[in-house]
C-alpha cells in the first residue's frame, strides 16, 4: 500500500468467529456461510496471514469442518459474545508484528 509516497506495511489476521458446528447449522440463515467463510479461511492462509480461531467455551471440539483449525492454529474459548473481552487476543504476539487490539484501543 503506498500513502504519500510510502509504503507501508499492513498487518492483519483471520479470526474466524463463532464457527462451531451447532451454531452454523442452527442458526445460520444462509446454508453456504461455512463454505464462503471456508474460501476466505483459504485465502487467508495461502497469504500466510496468522489465523485465530475464536468459540464459544464448550464448543472447541465443535468447530465446523471446513474451517478446522490447521497446524498450529490457535483456538481460543470465549465466554460472552465479544473475543476480546474473556479470550487473551490482545495479549498475542503473532508472526510478522501483528498485533491484536479492540477499538478504540489501538495504537497506531
Amino acid at each position: 500500500m503506498t500513502l504519500a509516497g510510502q509504503t507501508t506495511t499492513v498487518r492483519t489476521a483471520f479470526l474466524p468467529l463463532d464457527f462451531a458446528t451447532y451454531i452454523v447449522e442452527n442458526f445460520s440463515h444462509d446454508a453456504a456461510v461455512a463454505e464462503r467463510a471456508s474460501s476466505a479461511l483459504a485465502s487467508a492462509r495461502a497469504e500466510g496471514l496468522p489465523v485465530i480461531h475464536v468459540v464459544p467455551a464448550g464448543m472447541r471440539d465443535q468447530i465446523h469442518p471446513a474451517l478446522a483449525p490447521a497446524g498450529d492454529e490457535p483456538v481460543l474459548s470465549k465466554t460472552t459474545i465479544g473475543a476480546f473481552a474473556t479470550t487473551n487476543l490482545h495479549e498475542l504476539r503473532l508472526p510478522g508484528g501483528v498485533a491484536l487490539c479492540q477499538a478504540p484501543h489501538c495504537a497506531a
